[in-house]
């Protein structure tokens, strides 16, 4: 497949932004009223056919659903292979972790001072994350 990787990670934007529109329970005219499209590409969207949206755009989305995007350039350290492109989206609010926990599969807490990394559920097992975030 042409573009293997850049398919990949279009594909794992579109997945974040459909984790988030369900746990938000917006329909598709709502994101499409959120992300200035019409809602047909957003059906189309969430059905696999995102050729029409660059990485960019789907970015963008995420930042009309209310995350902010940070993107990491870092030396590459791997034993053999070659350099490689993929997307780490990790989305922590003090004041919505419990969501954000719902909605990651990895992120960090800065808890008294230090960072805390892992799985939600590790996070979520953390006496200081659960005393400070989850009351």
């Amino acid at each position: 497949m042409p573009n293997a990787e850049e398919h990949l990670i279009k594909a794992q934007l579109v997945y974040k932004i459909s984790r988030i529109m369900k746990h938000r329970r917006l329909t598709q005219v709502e994101a499409a009223r959120i992300f200035g499209v019409k809602q047909p590409d957003v059906s189309k969207m969430l059905r696999g056919d995102f050729r029409q949206f660059s990485a960019e755009r789907l970015l963008n989305f995420l930042v009309a659903l209310g995350h902010d995007v940070e993107i990491v350039v870092k030396p590459h350290r791997g034993r053999g292979g070659s350099p490689r492109s993929f997307v780490s989206l990790e989305f922590l609010f003090e004041q919505n972790v419990r969501q954000t926990l719902a909605i990651s599969h990895c992120g960090y807490v800065l808890s008294k001072g230090r960072v805390v990394v892992g799985t939600p559920a590790e996070i979520a097992d953390r006496p200081e994350v659960r005393e400070a975030y989850l009351g």
